[in-house]
């Protein structure tokens, strides 16, 4: 009777715990698994980046996803990244997939450089309860913020010096600097081996700096140049030009001794304006004197850069030598006021005098 009611006790026992365990479940290791996927597979202190979750379910019975996150070793305990669905889960038939909107990850710039750990862990349920998944710990390595500066930095300089390689420089100051800037190059890439960032950018920019120095130097050498030949050209011109007059010069000597010698008399035009005169505040009284050897024709009047009509006295086509014609200009003029009067003669000589109405 003692062993009856005692199985009944250790029956109802197990009937109670039978009734209350599982209340959280737990789902196989190898009943779901996940992808990963990175916006960036670098990673720096102080990025910002992406995770895509997918969430392959292996069961043969639907879950319902009510939470997923991420959890690095840099976080708090109890912290994970992710998204909350336990309003409205999220159902993965058996065998199903779902893939999550990506989840940022803020990596602070005093994250330690190196090797992390992380996992994905997912809160939900499925016919048999309520569960707490864990995925099996991943590894992501956390680069030196000064890393992606020098990187960035490296990818210009790289192609600026590539574009530098592939020109023929000719001046040496040139060539020089765009050595240095080759020794540069391994130099920066050296420091960034060994972790000295900040030294290799600092390298970086003095290289860039070699490679402008060296654009310069090209270009001034090849104005020095073109100027060189310039003077040269010059000094070739005015060397055959000072062969050919010393020879005009020793023909003309050696034809002078061999000619009788002519006496020539030179005749020339010269024009004299000897006299102006204002009256009646309309007309002015032009004298013009030949004091040359030559006669001429009086072709044009100018008065203030204006050309006038005129008349002249005595009536004459041509003014000899030794002679004065007096030309009479319809001018209506203002006292106290200086006028510019031109002469030009057929020659198309001009002769100019200023003079001022009283």
């Amino acid at each position: 009777m003692k062993q009856s009611s005692l199985m009944i006790v250790t029956i109802s026992i197990m009937i109670f715990c039978f009734l209350n365990i599982g209340f959280v479940a737990a789902l196989e290791q190898n009943e779901a698994s996940i992808t990963l996927a990175w916006s960036s597979q670098t990673i720096y202190q102080g990025s910002i980046v992406n995770v895509e979750i997918t969430f392959h379910n292996n069961a043969v019975d639907e879950i319902k996803i009510e939470q997923i996150g991420l959890h690095f070793d840099w976080m708090a305990e109890d912290y994970f990244a992710g998204r909350d669905f336990s309003t409205s889960p999220i159902a993965v038939p058996a065998g199903g997939s779902h893939t999550f909107d990506a989840i940022t990850i803020t990596v602070s710039n005093d994250t330690s450089v190196g090797v992390h750990s992380y996992f994905v862990g997912v809160d939900g349920s499925d016919s048999f309860g309520i569960f707490i998944w864990d995925s099996p710990e991943y590894s992501v390595e956390i680069f030196s913020s000064g890393r992606k500066a020098f990187q960035d930095l490296l990818f210009m300089v790289q192609k600026e010096l590539s574009e530098a390689l592939n020109v023929t420089y000719e001046s040496p100051e040139a060539q020089s600097l765009l050595q240095q800037a080759k020794d540069a190059y391994s130099q920066a890439n050296r420091e960034a081996d060994e972790g000295n960032y900040g030294d290799a950018i600092s390298t970086l920019e003095t290289l860039s700096s070699y490679l402008d120095q060296a654009e310069v130097s090209e270009e001034q050498y090849a104005e020095q140049m073109v100027l060189q030949q310039q003077l040269l050209l010059i000094a070739a011109i005015i060397a055959i030009v000072v062969v050919a007059v010393v020879i005009i010069a020793l023909v003309w000597r050696r034809r002078r001794k061999m000619k009788p010698k002519v006496k020539r008399v030179t005749l020339k035009e010269e024009l004299t304006i000897s006299g102006v005169t204002f009256s009646g505040e309309d007309t002015i009284d032009v004298v013009v004197d030949n004091s040359g050897t030559k006669d001429f024709v009086i072709a044009e009047v100018w008065i203030n850069n204006e050309k006038q009509a005129f008349n002249m006295t005595p009536l004459m086509t041509r003014v000899p030598p030794n002679k004065s014609v007096h030309v009479s200009l319809a001018y209506t003029y203002l006292k106290g006021t200086s006028y510019n009067i031109k002469i030009v003669s057929d020659r198309k000589k001009v002769y100019l005098v200023s003079a001022t109405a009283l």
